[in-house]
């Protein structure tokens, strides 16, 4: 069995939230729906990066822990999840030296 996210809301303001990513089942696939990314468009304009910049940034946090799923000793935890927590922090402080380490324990 697997884990899902399967929508990502935004919160513009107190009452104004905006879906910005789906999961289509059929092609176990999320997408972002561009147009109702307020919140990170705004965000990326602010550190002046673009949307693609962005979008391979997903992809490469989305390998990250897509790599982390194979290694048993991650899965099989009962605390996976402080786990995932210490790997996503690292991979926010040190995302180079992350995706070495997790390349060599996925093996």
């Amino acid at each position: 069995m697997k884990r899902r996210v399967v929508a990502i809301d935004e919160i513009v303001e107190w009452n104004d939230f905006r879906r910005s990513v789906t999961w289509d089942p059929k092609l176990d696939q999320h997408r972002l729906e561009v147009d109702s990314a307020k919140v990170m468009r705004a965000r990326l304009e602010e550190m002046g990066k673009g949307l693609d910049e962005a979008s391979e940034e997903i992809m490469r946090r989305s390998s990250y822990l897509s790599r982390h799923s194979r290694i048993p000793s991650v899965v099989q935890d009962p605390e996976s999840y402080k786990l995932v927590k210490r790997y996503i922090v690292k991979y926010s402080m040190k995302p180079e030296e992350a995706m070495r380490e997790v390349s060599i324990l996925a093996k």
